[in-house]
């Protein structure tokens, strides 16, 4: 067999395998997926698509935007006045309560200040006396704590320019009643009931002056500070008006002389309990206003916390508010910016002389030329 009849087979071999390579690699291949690259990932296996941002929360003072940036401190009262607005508005629009509150408390500090001139201001209680307490006792009414409710109302008392004004000497005073006289009727009428006359201490606590002094410290009554306890003592008041058989004088008189009342037991009165009696006590000393100055009884009325001075002073400084920033930007609130005073200018033209006299010469001297 020849050279070129033994290679014939292998020839045909290698032609086979190229052709079968050259249609592998002509074969097209998956679209947008080049020959030889990795798999890609499948869509519904791909990481979640970030959610967008959530818009941004509303400014609760947008509505007030636009009267807050309009107030002036020359004008203090439409500082009150636009703090009534926002409490009443804290009131009926929960979402807003927070920052309504707060910014009408702001409000009242910043016209009480404004009032009495402080920061080396203008003083406006003599052209508007009442806007100073007014703004305390709104501040009162929108402090969350009863506490410092009360230590405002006592300020607001304190400022009151109607207190400070005498009267007029051509014009008789109206006879009026002494403001301690309900104050020590009231302590009377809880003496006469456990003395055991409940119908006088009835009578006593029916006054309208008496029973709104009872109403107005009837917490005290209460370890807890509960209301209803001024309607409790006038009803055990009318349940007890007084002994039936010995008449309160704790005996009678019989056919073996003088005994103790069976009725009373020589004891007339509603039966208290100890701290019935302790808490009726503490309530005869709040109501006295300091006629009591044992430090027993004080610490019965507050637990023994220190005593507040009625400082105006102190009123910015327990609000947390800095009197001096009195306008609002968009920023926040900040200081009025000083009008700087224009320079003297000096007068044009040359210096005026000097003034002072010239000494004359002295005999047979000669004055130098100038």
């Amino acid at each position: 067999m020849t050279l070129r009849a033994r290679a014939a087979p292998k020839v045909a071999v290698l032609i086979a395998v190229a052709l079968l390579g050259a249609r592998s690699i002509a074969q097209p291949s998956a679209p947008g997926k080049a020959p030889g690259a990795t798999p890609a990932p499948d869509a519904s296996r791909a990481a979640p698509v970030a959610a967008p941002d959530s818009p941004p929360a509303t400014d609760p003072l947008a509505s007030w935007t636009a009267r807050l940036s309009r107030l002036d401190p020359a004008r203090p009262r439409e500082y009150f006045e636009l703090a009534e607005e926002m409490a009443d508005a804290a009131a009926s629009r929960p979402e807003d309560r927070a920052a309504a509150r707060q910014t009408a408390q702001r409000l009242c500090v910043l016209a009480f200040e404004l009032w009495r001139g402080s920061q080396n201001r203008k003083d406006f209680r003599a052209a508007d006396p009442r806007l100073g307490p007014s703004a305390l006792l709104l501040l009162a009414d929108l402090s969350e704590a009863s506490e410092r409710a009360r230590w405002l109302r006592a300020v607001a008392a304190a400022v009151d320019p109607d207190a400070l004004l005498t009267p007029d000497a051509s014009t008789p005073a109206a006879p009026t009643e002494s403001p301690d006289q309900p104050v020590i009727e009231l302590v009377s009428s809880l003496e006469l009931l456990r003395a055991g006359d409940g119908r006088r201490a009835g009578k006593i606590m029916d006054k309208p002056a008496v029973h709104d002094l009872f109403l107005r410290y009837e917490r005290l009554l209460s370890p807890g500070g509960l209301t209803g306890e001024a309607d409790r003592l006038r009803q055990i008041a009318q349940n007890n008006p007084i002994c039936p058989e010995c008449r309160n004088r704790r005996f009678i008189r019989g056919p073996g002389g003088v005994s103790l009342c069976p009725s009373c037991g020589g004891d007339p009165g509603p039966n208290f309990s100890y701290l019935e009696i302790l808490y009726q006590l503490r309530f005869e000393a709040a109501v006295l206003e300091g006629i009591q100055s044992s430090w027993v009884a004080q610490t019965l009325v507050d637990g023994g916390r220190p005593l507040r001075d009625l400082d105006p002073e102190e009123i910015a400084l327990t609000l947390n508010v800095d009197p001096s920033l009195t306008l609002y930007r968009r920023d926040g609130w900040v200081a009025p910016v000083p009008v700087p005073k224009p320079a003297r200018q000096a007068p044009d033209g040359p210096p005026a002389p000097s003034e002072q006299p010239v000494a004359a010469p002295a005999a047979g001297m000669i004055r130098a030329a100038p």
